[in-house]
């Protein structure tokens, strides 16, 4: 396959699972300890991001609108944590199922909050550091103050360093930035002291503690949740007392809230499932650096990000400031995702496009003229800068292939008509706390008028983004529109994107593991490794690659111009075949020495609908006459020898001659790029075979078995033969004659009519060139598949035998067997680290080039049925 799926890497990081799990336990090395919890949570973490559904972020800055947007999407009011001021302090994700009954109202299944990892809190550690030496320099501080910042960098082991040289120059004038650093820097540490023991795990809350945990932390909202004392032993999955969960937010990751939601209000379509994730704002003074770091971490891979810009002043910035901070490469060592693919990943909105400035007279004015209104006349009236610059910022963004779109939205419109239809009901408690009654009011004229605008640029514009979206936004503040492209755009470019989001996270999980073998290498204890040792890991690396550079070479080349060069040759071989019949000889010797053509005997004269005779028998069995069966009488016409009845057998003899030199092409093309190899291969054998010597005599049987088998697996001779008895493929008399280009009721007629002054001994020639063209071309067509099908025979059985020999070298009793066989019995207590080291060596990740094993594959199969 050209592409690999999902799939090939959910196997490898199951694999790799499986390998972690089963790493020596008694080894002391806290080095490799953390390594292999983070490869862990990293190939879990790959293994659940291919499971979850497609994911749409929601950014912004701060005020844009987004939580009070995604409640209206919803049909939800109420369930995040809203309020007339900016209120989003955490990332949340929003896990949204289809309800199977339309006439249910939307419900929340399961509320939760997501800790950071102990890694991750230190790379934010150090990402807070990093911003701090930017911004502090010798102009504001002595050099050595300087030096002291920059050698306080943060790690693992802890950052004490650094908030003691933060408490040390707390009072001194570094300006707003360096001081919003340090209070950030402190804020987080003290968040670290009261909940170190709850990082990287979740735990169950209740709706008022998720909006808790959901909130900025001075805004105020009501006080309600679980009560109890702190408690440092509470267990992931239990309830988080309130105290707990207020002195920890600092530490939270994300807030995960699960609903479902019936088709009426948003229909998920075929995928039955989405993940909103609301953003933190971009602006916070109190945690501006914290949220930015945790937005790259929870929305590098999200696989449609949404741009919500606020309508009420238009772009401001942010909205390209976030665009370049998702380029940034990672902390975790996964790379920036290129630019064509995260542009492909975005849509553009416009928040609260009902509280835009806009100036109604100068749009009555237009209105009112007679003058056609387009889109551009309309962005150019007096008071619509902010209109012109949110439809620029719509266009400019997203990748340029992306057709033109542009959604107007209003929560608060949207909500209305929803609660006026009867969809959801709207509390006063929900009214009051965001003035929506005041709003409404504001908003009612504005949706009049541009409704109004929309219907007359339908007229005088049609077609145009800004007319559907104003269009849109008069039905319903634009959330049904809004829903449709977020679920298209999901389903169009989610599939895409997200296999690059999970090849990126592939990355990252293979750096741990190119960590863990060095790690393991270096603090496995020191021992006098037998030689024959070394040599069993040098011949199974070296088969291993052997391997997989026969896979490249047989199963996955390129082959258009070696399938070209073998057409040529076919070609060649099929115009001499027919070439040779003895009909040629005898069609062109049938001239005179006076250039006269020599009749050999009448034909039939036929038209495109056959002789009067067969059309009078076809006649008589329709209407049920019995009539004699005797052949019409034939008249006219001028024949040559050569009648089609002699030449089909020898075309059926061609077609069997073809397929035998097909066959021997392409195994000789399939031998000869085995000859780059042969050389290896046979150092590979005589290595293996010098092993199997020594230990003539001495060995178990097991390991007699393993070594016959390795040296079947490099024998250059036995993969020949392993082609040779692939059976070929058998001819068929009927596909020759289905192919047969001539009619065999007809005789080689030429047609008296033929232009005034042609030459009737050239136009004969001709005509019998002609013929055997034709001939050849029929064998050619009929041949032209076998030619990829026997490639894709041999490949195939080269695949499957790579395959096997694949999972029998990295089979886990293959370095067992071998050692055993060798005297490394005693030492295997002592070797259990190198034996780890040398199988997590062997899963390398899935490329573009790789297959899935047949065990892997067959895994697969019974996962799907």
């Amino acid at each position: 396959m050209a592409e690999l799926g999902t799939a090939a890497y959910v196997q490898w990081a199951e694999n790799l699972i499986e390998v972690l799990n089963g790493a020596p336990a008694d080894v002391d090395c806290r080095e490799l300890t953390a390594e292999r919890a983070a490869a862990l949570q990293a190939a879990r973490q790959l293994v659940t991001e291919v499971s979850d559904p497609l994911t749409v972020g929601v950014v912004g800055e701060y005020s844009a609108g987004k939580t009070l947007l995604i409640e209206a999407l919803l049909g939800m009011p109420g369930l995040l944590a809203v309020s007339d001021v900016a209120t989003t302090g955490n990332v949340t994700a929003i896990h949204i199922a289809q309800a199977p009954d339309d006439a249910s109202r939307p419900t929340t299944v399961g509320r939760a909050v997501t800790y950071c990892t102990p890694a991750e809190t230190a790379e934010l550690m150090s990402h807070l550091h990093q911003e701090l030496v930017r911004v502090v320099g010798p102009e504001k501080l002595s050099d050595q103050a300087v030096s002291e910042l920059a050698a306080a960098r943060p790690s693992r082991e802890g950052w004490a360093a650094l908030t003691t040289w933060c408490s040390e120059h707390a009072g001194s004038v570094l300006g707003p930035v360096a001081g919003s650093l340090m209070k950030e820097i402190q804020s987080l540490d003290a968040a670290y002291q009261s909940g170190a023991q709850l990082l990287g795990r979740r735990y169950r809350v209740s709706d008022e503690q998720a909006k808790r945990a959901m909130t900025l932390p001075d805004v105020q909202l009501a006080q309600a949740g679980r009560a109890g004392e702190a408690r440092a032993d509470v267990g992931e999955g239990d309830w988080v007392p309130d105290k707990v969960l207020a002195d920890t937010s600092q530490l939270i990751r994300r807030v995960e809230l699960t609903v479902r939601v019936p088709p009426r209000i948003w229909d998920l379509g075929e995928e039955g499932g989405l993940t909103l994730v609301d953003s933190a704002g971009l602006n916070s003074q109190e945690s501006r650096q914290r949220d930015r770091f945790l937005s790259i971490r929870e929305l590098r891979d999200i696989h449609t990000i949404l741009v919500l810009i606020n309508a009420q002043h238009g772009p401001v910035g942010s909205e390209q400031d976030f665009f370049d901070m998702l380029r940034e490469p990672t902390a975790d060592g996964r790379p920036q995702r290129p630019e064509e693919i995260l542009r492909e990943c975005l849509l553009v909105a416009s928040g609260r496009f009902d509280e835009m400035p806009v100036a109604p007279a100068a749009l009555h004015a237009a209105l009112d003229s007679s003058a056609a209104l387009t889109e551009r006349k309309l962005m150019g009236l007096a008071d619509m800068a902010v209109l012109n610059k949110l439809v620029k910022a719509a266009y400019r963004l997203p990748l340029g292939t992306q057709e033109k779109q542009l959604v107007l939205a209003s929560a608060v419109v949207g909500l209305d008509v929803m609660a006026r239809a009867g969809i959801l009901r709207l509390d006063q408690d929900f009214r009051a706390r965001l003035r929506f009654d005041q709003a409404l009011n504001r908003a009612a004229p504005v949706v009049t008028l541009w409704k109004q605008v929309a219907e007359r640029l339908d007229e005088d514009d049609h077609g145009t983004p800004l007319g559907r979206a104003l269009e849109e936004f008069a039905k319903d503040g634009g959330l049904d529109y809004l829903r449709g492209r977020l679920t298209r755009h999901a389903r169009i470019h989610g599939g895409p994107l997200k296999l690059d989001a999970v090849r990126r996270r592939a990355e990252a999980v293979d750096r741990h593991r190119l960590s863990l073998i060095t790690i393991a290498r270096d603090c496995s204890p020191e021992m006098d490794e037998l030689p024959v040792h070394d040599e069993i890991h040098e011949a199974l690396g070296r088969t291993r690659r052997l391997l997989a550079d026969l896979r490249e070479s047989l199963v996955l080349r390129s082959e258009s111009a070696p399938r070209e060069a073998a057409r040529r040759r076919i070609e060649a071989e099929a115009a001499g075949l027919v070439a040779r019949w003895p009909q040629w000889k005898r069609l062109f010797g049938a001239v005179d020495r006076d250039k006269q053509l020599i009749t050999a005997r009448e034909s039939a004269i036929t038209s495109g609908l056959g002789s009067i005779g067969e059309r009078a028998a076809r006649k008589a069995r329709q209407l049920g006459l019995t009539v004699t069966d005797q052949a019409s009488p034939k008249t006219g016409g001028t024949a040559l020898p050569g009648e089609p009845e002699e030449m089909l057998e020898q075309f059926r003899d061609c077609y069997r001659e073809l397929l035998r030199v097909l066959r021997g092409q392409v195994l000789a093309e399939y031998e000869q790029r085995l000859d780059p190899y042969a050389d290896s291969m046979d150092e590979l054998y005589e290595q293996w075979e010098s092993l199997a010597v020594r230990q003539q005599g001495e060995a178990k049987p097991e390991f007699n078995q393993r070594l016959a088998e390795l040296l079947v697996i490099v024998d250059v001779d036995e993969w020949i033969e392993q082609f040779r008895q692939i059976p070929a493929v058998e001819p068929k008399a009927a596909d020759a004659d289905a192919a047969y280009p001539l009619r065999l009721d007809r005789a080689l007629t030429w047609h008296p009519e033929m232009p005034d002054g042609r030459d009737p001994l050239e136009r004969h020639i001709v005509h019998a060139v002609r013929v055997r063209r034709e001939l050849v071309s029929a064998l050619l067509y009929l041949v032209s598949g076998h030619l990829a099908a026997e490639e894709r025979r041999i490949a195939s059985t080269a695949d499957k035998y790579i395959d096997a020999a694949e999972d029998l070298i990295n089979a886990p009793d293959t370095l067992e067997l071998l050692r055993s066989g060798t005297g490394g019995t005693d030492e295997a207590p002592q070797t259990a680290i190198l034996e780890f080291a040398a199988k997590l060596e062997m899963l390398s990740p899935p490329t573009s080039g790789a297959r899935m094993s047949h065990r892997l594959r067959r895994r697969t199969q019974r996962q799907s049925s």
